[in-house]
């Protein structure tokens, strides 16, 4: 017999891992949108300008009336967040169920969304008290400020505690809700302080971002993200519990004093999946070991 010659089989064997890797790739890739949106042509090149001038922390919602004329997705491309979804299979339905809700642009629900600016069709009013014309030079679109809406994140020193989803709505989607002066926290406790604080971005991506909080009292950190199942937090390195709030939000508790906050993603599926995979690599690589014993 021939030494050292490897047969068919142990081939094969050989070729397991990265045929098993590359199955999976293809497998979960067929379902995800992975590529960013194509980026719009220079019509809305001026309007681009404008937006981008603004160093702020934002959202540029779209009127529904406007999104034949200036996508969504052709703004995300362009590097803008954007309130609604942009035809992604994989979006949230909570999420979409909450947008499509609102009744209007200038009710209190809309505040917490962030939305800064506003796309809407060429000479359209504004979309209520506290929405004004903001940029007209572009020959199909106007530009509306919204100068009621809160930050991407901030600090709510008055909770409301709630049981669940439907008791949040309940309470944000009245006339009366005062976001700027109180958050609903599900299943989590009632504050009421007269504090004040800063929060600083260190850095923010789709799956991580940590903060510096520095409060003078306990409060409610809020951010206009949505809480889903695999959000994990934690406080100067201390896991800490993420309650939804205003409804489908993110908020953690945080107390007084300079603290460093880091929220992540990392669900049971994934750890589930990245289980699985490193058994099936250990078993794979075993049965090649004993295949040349």
């Amino acid at each position: 017999a021939l030494i050292g010659i490897p047969s068919p089989a142990h081939n094969l064997a050989r070729a397991g891992i990265p045929l098993l890797l590359l199955a999976e790739l293809v497998a979960v890739g067929a379902f995800a949108e992975t590529d960013p949106p194509s980026a719009h042509n220079d019509v809305h090149a001026e309007a681009l300008t404008y937006l981008k001038a603004d160093p702020g922390w934002f959202r540029v919602d779209v009127d529904v009336a406007t999104e034949s004329l200036w996508s969504p997705s052709a703004l995300t491309a362009e590097g803008f967040a954007v309130p609604q979804g942009t035809g992604n299979p994989m979006e949230l339905y909570r999420y979409n169920q909450f947008y499509w809700t609102i009744p209007y642009k200038d009710s209190p629900v809309y505040q917490l969304l962030g939305v800064k600016y506003i796309i809407v069709p060429k000479g359209a009013y504004p979309g209520g008290e506290g929405i004004w014309p903001a940029f007209q030079a572009d020959e199909w679109i106007d530009i509306h400020l919204n100068t009621q809406a809160l930050p991407r994140v901030w600090l709510s020193y008055h909770t409301q505690p709630v049981e669940d989803l439907d008791a949040a709505r309940e309470i944000i989607f009245t006339p009366e809700f005062e976001p700027f002066k109180v958050a609903t926290i599900e299943n989590g406790p009632k504050i009421d302080n007269e504090g004040n604080g800063t929060i600083e971005v260190r850095y923010y991506t789709p799956n991580q971002l940590a903060l510096y909080v520095k409060t003078s009292d306990q409060t409610l950190l809020v951010l206009s993200d949505i809480h889903y199942p695999g959000w994990e937090g934690s406080i100067n390195g201390q896991p800490a519990p993420i309650y939804p709030a205003d409804g489908i939000f993110r908020g953690m508790l945080v107390p007084a004093g300079t603290h460093e906050i880091v929220m992540q993603f990392f669900p049971i599926s994934l750890q589930l999946g990245l289980g699985m995979m490193s058994m099936a690599i250990l078993i794979i690589s075993a049965g090649i070991w004993l295949k040349q014993k």
